[in-house]
Protein backbone atom coordinates (compact mmCIF):
# COMPACT_ATOMS: atom_id res chain seq x y z
CA UNK A 1 0.00 0.00 0.00
CA UNK A 2 1.93 3.56 -1.03
CA UNK A 3 1.59 6.13 1.73
CA UNK A 4 1.53 8.91 -0.64
CA UNK A 5 -0.39 11.07 -3.13
CA UNK A 6 1.77 10.35 -6.02
CA UNK A 7 0.81 7.09 -6.86
CA UNK A 8 1.72 5.08 -10.32
CA UNK A 9 -1.21 2.59 -11.33
CA UNK A 10 1.86 0.31 -12.41
CA UNK A 11 3.03 0.63 -9.17
CA UNK A 12 -0.32 -0.63 -7.48
CA UNK A 13 -1.43 -3.23 -9.40
CA UNK A 14 0.80 -6.78 -8.99
CA UNK A 15 2.70 -8.05 -11.93
CA UNK A 16 0.90 -11.00 -14.13
CA UNK A 17 -2.01 -10.15 -12.10
CA UNK A 18 -4.06 -11.37 -15.15
CA UNK A 19 -2.54 -14.70 -14.86
CA UNK A 20 -4.99 -15.81 -11.37
CA UNK A 21 -8.12 -15.23 -14.04
CA UNK A 22 -9.65 -18.56 -15.13
CA UNK A 23 -10.98 -18.15 -19.03
CA UNK A 24 -13.29 -20.67 -18.32
CA UNK A 25 -15.78 -18.28 -16.18
CA UNK A 26 -16.96 -15.41 -17.60
CA UNK A 27 -18.69 -14.12 -14.25
CA UNK A 28 -16.55 -11.71 -12.92
CA UNK A 29 -17.41 -8.69 -10.71
CA UNK A 30 -15.65 -5.46 -8.88
CA UNK A 31 -16.23 -3.86 -6.21
CA UNK A 32 -14.64 -0.51 -4.82
CA UNK A 33 -14.86 0.94 -1.29
CA UNK A 34 -14.40 4.23 -1.45
CA UNK A 35 -12.13 5.94 1.54
CA UNK A 36 -13.72 8.03 4.16
CA UNK A 37 -12.16 9.98 7.21
CA UNK A 38 -12.36 8.95 10.53
CA UNK A 39 -10.72 9.30 14.04
CA UNK A 40 -7.59 7.77 14.63
CA UNK A 41 -7.20 5.11 17.42
CA UNK A 42 -5.49 6.95 20.44
CA UNK A 43 -6.02 10.08 22.73
CA UNK A 44 -6.53 9.90 26.32
CA UNK A 45 -9.49 11.09 28.16
CA UNK A 46 -10.38 14.63 27.43
CA UNK A 47 -7.60 14.49 24.73
CA UNK A 48 -9.02 15.21 21.09
CA UNK A 49 -7.77 12.39 18.60
CA UNK A 50 -5.98 13.48 15.48
CA UNK A 51 -9.01 12.58 11.97
CA UNK A 52 -6.97 10.13 9.03
CA UNK A 53 -8.01 9.15 5.70
CA UNK A 54 -8.79 5.28 5.66
CA UNK A 55 -7.43 3.69 2.21
CA UNK A 56 -9.19 3.07 -0.24
CA UNK A 57 -10.30 -0.83 -1.40
CA UNK A 58 -10.78 -2.35 -4.67
CA UNK A 59 -11.32 -6.04 -5.21
CA UNK A 60 -12.30 -8.32 -8.34
CA UNK A 61 -13.98 -11.79 -7.85
CA UNK A 62 -14.56 -14.15 -9.97
CA UNK A 63 -17.71 -16.77 -9.93
CA UNK A 64 -16.71 -20.73 -10.46
CA UNK A 65 -19.51 -22.46 -9.90
CA UNK A 66 -21.09 -21.48 -6.02
CA UNK A 67 -17.47 -19.89 -5.35
CA UNK A 68 -16.89 -16.13 -5.46
CA UNK A 69 -12.85 -16.73 -5.74
CA UNK A 70 -11.19 -13.17 -5.12
CA UNK A 71 -8.72 -12.63 -8.29
CA UNK A 72 -7.38 -9.25 -7.51
CA UNK A 73 -7.46 -7.28 -3.90
CA UNK A 74 -5.81 -3.63 -4.20
CA UNK A 75 -5.95 -1.25 -0.97
CA UNK A 76 -4.55 2.03 -1.33
CA UNK A 77 -4.57 5.68 -0.02
CA UNK A 78 -4.53 8.67 -1.99
CA UNK A 79 -7.21 11.95 -1.54
CA UNK A 80 -7.04 12.26 -5.90
CA UNK A 81 -10.15 10.65 -7.54
CA UNK A 82 -8.04 10.58 -10.72
CA UNK A 83 -5.65 8.06 -9.17
CA UNK A 84 -8.51 5.67 -7.98
CA UNK A 85 -10.61 5.52 -11.60
CA UNK A 86 -7.23 4.81 -13.34
CA UNK A 87 -6.80 2.17 -11.29
CA UNK A 88 -10.56 0.74 -12.22
CA UNK A 89 -9.59 1.61 -15.35
CA UNK A 90 -6.55 -0.56 -16.10
CA UNK A 91 -8.14 -3.43 -14.56
CA UNK A 92 -11.52 -2.92 -16.22
CA UNK A 93 -9.30 -2.82 -19.95
CA UNK A 94 -6.67 -5.86 -18.41
CA UNK A 95 -9.36 -8.48 -18.24
CA UNK A 96 -7.64 -11.28 -20.43
CA UNK A 97 -9.43 -14.08 -22.51
CA UNK A 98 -12.18 -11.71 -23.82
CA UNK A 99 -13.85 -11.46 -20.68
CA UNK A 100 -15.12 -8.66 -19.26
CA UNK A 101 -16.34 -7.24 -15.80
CA UNK A 102 -20.05 -7.72 -15.76
CA UNK A 103 -20.67 -4.77 -12.96
CA UNK A 104 -19.06 -2.74 -10.80
CA UNK A 105 -20.66 -1.65 -7.01
CA UNK A 106 -19.08 1.07 -5.46
CA UNK A 107 -20.15 2.24 -1.96
CA UNK A 108 -21.54 5.97 -2.50
CA UNK A 109 -22.39 5.90 1.11
CA UNK A 110 -20.41 9.18 1.37
CA UNK A 111 -19.01 10.23 -1.93
CA UNK A 112 -22.31 10.21 -3.92
CA UNK A 113 -21.19 12.49 -6.41
CA UNK A 114 -17.90 10.34 -7.05
CA UNK A 115 -20.17 6.99 -7.71
CA UNK A 116 -22.05 8.96 -10.70
CA UNK A 117 -19.11 10.45 -12.37
CA UNK A 118 -17.83 6.80 -12.41
CA UNK A 119 -21.20 5.39 -13.82
CA UNK A 120 -20.37 8.46 -16.39
CA UNK A 121 -17.19 7.23 -16.83
CA UNK A 122 -17.37 3.96 -17.98
CA UNK A 123 -20.76 3.94 -19.71
CA UNK A 124 -21.00 1.57 -22.56
CA UNK A 125 -17.93 -1.02 -20.43
CA UNK A 126 -19.37 -1.60 -17.65
CA UNK A 127 -22.41 -1.33 -15.23
CA UNK A 128 -21.36 0.94 -12.18
CA UNK A 129 -23.55 0.14 -9.70
CA UNK A 130 -23.58 2.69 -6.53
CA UNK A 131 -24.55 1.22 -3.48
CA UNK A 132 -25.81 3.61 -0.34
CA UNK A 133 -25.60 1.48 2.89
CA UNK A 134 -28.10 3.15 4.72
CA UNK A 135 -30.56 2.67 2.10
CA UNK A 136 -33.31 -0.41 2.89
CA UNK A 137 -34.07 -3.28 1.02
CA UNK A 138 -35.58 -6.67 1.69
CA UNK A 139 -34.52 -9.54 1.59
CA UNK A 140 -37.17 -13.01 1.95
CA UNK A 141 -39.33 -10.71 3.40
CA UNK A 142 -37.08 -9.42 5.90
CA UNK A 143 -36.09 -5.61 5.76
CA UNK A 144 -33.12 -4.59 6.78
CA UNK A 145 -30.29 -1.67 5.00
CA UNK A 146 -27.77 -2.42 2.11
CA UNK A 147 -24.99 -2.46 5.27
CA UNK A 148 -26.68 -5.65 7.25
CA UNK A 149 -27.69 -7.28 3.96
CA UNK A 150 -24.08 -6.87 1.90
CA UNK A 151 -22.27 -7.82 5.46
CA UNK A 152 -24.33 -11.06 6.40
CA UNK A 153 -24.93 -12.16 3.01
CA UNK A 154 -20.49 -12.06 2.98
CA UNK A 155 -20.64 -13.63 6.06
CA UNK A 156 -22.64 -16.24 5.06
CA UNK A 157 -20.41 -16.98 2.14
CA UNK A 158 -17.46 -17.25 4.22
CA UNK A 159 -18.86 -19.79 6.60
CA UNK A 160 -20.44 -21.98 3.97
CA UNK A 161 -16.69 -21.79 2.61
CA UNK A 162 -18.12 -20.36 -1.16
CA UNK A 163 -15.18 -17.33 -0.51
CA UNK A 164 -11.84 -17.74 -0.81
CA UNK A 165 -9.51 -15.08 -0.31
CA UNK A 166 -5.27 -14.85 -1.07
CA UNK A 167 -3.64 -15.83 2.33
CA UNK A 168 -2.13 -12.64 2.86
CA UNK A 169 -1.26 -11.58 6.36
CA UNK A 170 -2.59 -7.92 6.03
CA UNK A 171 -5.90 -8.91 4.21
CA UNK A 172 -6.64 -11.43 7.15
CA UNK A 173 -6.04 -8.92 9.73
CA UNK A 174 -7.87 -6.02 8.01
CA UNK A 175 -10.29 -8.33 7.38
CA UNK A 176 -10.89 -9.40 11.68
CA UNK A 177 -10.95 -5.73 11.90
CA UNK A 178 -14.62 -5.87 11.49
CA UNK A 179 -17.22 -7.26 14.21
CA UNK A 180 -21.02 -8.07 13.98
CA UNK A 181 -22.86 -5.82 16.66
CA UNK A 182 -26.49 -6.57 16.85
CA UNK A 183 -27.56 -6.93 13.28
CA UNK A 184 -25.27 -4.49 11.75
CA UNK A 185 -21.70 -4.64 10.97
CA UNK A 186 -18.48 -2.18 12.59
CA UNK A 187 -14.99 -2.30 12.54
CA UNK A 188 -12.19 -0.95 14.91
CA UNK A 189 -9.72 1.05 13.16
CA UNK A 190 -5.82 0.20 13.57
CA UNK A 191 -3.04 2.26 14.30
CA UNK A 192 -2.53 3.06 10.80
CA UNK A 193 -6.15 4.29 9.80
CA UNK A 194 -6.79 1.10 8.35
CA UNK A 195 -10.75 -0.06 8.67
CA UNK A 196 -11.78 -3.19 7.50
CA UNK A 197 -12.11 -2.09 3.49
CA UNK A 198 -10.94 -4.57 1.97
CA UNK A 199 -14.40 -6.55 3.94
CA UNK A 200 -16.38 -3.77 2.21
CA UNK A 201 -15.05 -4.19 -1.51
CA UNK A 202 -15.21 -8.02 -1.21
CA UNK A 203 -18.85 -7.70 -0.26
CA UNK A 204 -19.13 -5.46 -3.38
CA UNK A 205 -17.75 -7.59 -5.46
CA UNK A 206 -19.94 -10.79 -4.43
CA UNK A 207 -23.03 -8.39 -4.84
CA UNK A 208 -22.04 -7.61 -7.91
CA UNK A 209 -21.75 -11.39 -9.17
CA UNK A 210 -24.98 -12.61 -7.18
CA UNK A 211 -27.30 -9.42 -7.98
CA UNK A 212 -29.73 -9.53 -10.56
CA UNK A 213 -27.86 -8.82 -13.83
CA UNK A 214 -24.60 -10.20 -15.65
CA UNK A 215 -23.64 -12.17 -18.71
CA UNK A 216 -26.43 -14.69 -20.49
CA UNK A 217 -25.30 -17.41 -21.56
CA UNK A 218 -27.29 -19.59 -23.99
CA UNK A 219 -26.31 -22.91 -26.44
CA UNK A 220 -28.13 -24.02 -29.41
CA UNK A 221 -30.66 -27.11 -28.80
CA UNK A 222 -30.99 -30.17 -31.09
CA UNK A 223 -33.82 -30.91 -32.57
CA UNK A 224 -35.42 -33.77 -32.82
CA UNK A 225 -37.11 -36.14 -35.40
CA UNK A 226 -40.35 -39.34 -34.86
CA UNK A 227 -38.10 -40.75 -37.67
CA UNK A 228 -34.81 -41.47 -39.13
CA UNK A 229 -36.57 -39.71 -42.16
CA UNK A 230 -33.50 -39.14 -45.18
CA UNK A 231 -31.57 -37.28 -42.83
CA UNK A 232 -29.37 -40.20 -41.80
CA UNK A 233 -27.05 -38.35 -38.79
CA UNK A 234 -30.41 -37.09 -36.89
CA UNK A 235 -30.92 -39.32 -34.02
CA UNK A 236 -34.60 -40.30 -33.02
CA UNK A 237 -34.87 -38.46 -29.61
CA UNK A 238 -39.21 -39.61 -29.23
CA UNK A 239 -38.62 -43.15 -27.61
CA UNK A 240 -42.66 -43.60 -28.79
CA UNK A 241 -41.32 -43.54 -32.28
CA UNK A 242 -41.12 -47.21 -33.64
CA UNK A 243 -45.48 -46.82 -33.13
CA UNK A 244 -45.80 -44.71 -36.03
CA UNK A 245 -45.35 -45.42 -39.72
CA UNK A 246 -45.55 -42.77 -41.69
CA UNK A 247 -48.60 -42.58 -44.41
CA UNK A 248 -49.75 -40.31 -47.02
CA UNK A 249 -47.62 -37.68 -45.22
CA UNK A 250 -49.07 -38.22 -42.22
CA UNK A 251 -48.26 -40.26 -39.01
CA UNK A 252 -50.76 -42.66 -37.22
CA UNK A 253 -50.14 -44.64 -34.16
CA UNK A 254 -49.44 -48.82 -35.60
Amino acid sequence: MKRTNDIRVADVLPKGWQHYIDERYPRLGLGFDVATTLKKPGGGKGKSRATVSNPSAICLDQQVGFQSITRLMLRFRTNDPAIATALLEAIINGIPHGLRVGKLCVDASNERFFAANLRKHFAGKVVVVPVINSENTEYRGLKMNHKQYLGSQLVDHFDDGYCPIPEADWLCADMRLVKKIGDTFDAEVDENGNHGDTFDAKKLALHALVSKGGPAEARASPVGTYGGGSHASRKVLNPFANRFEKRGGSRRAM
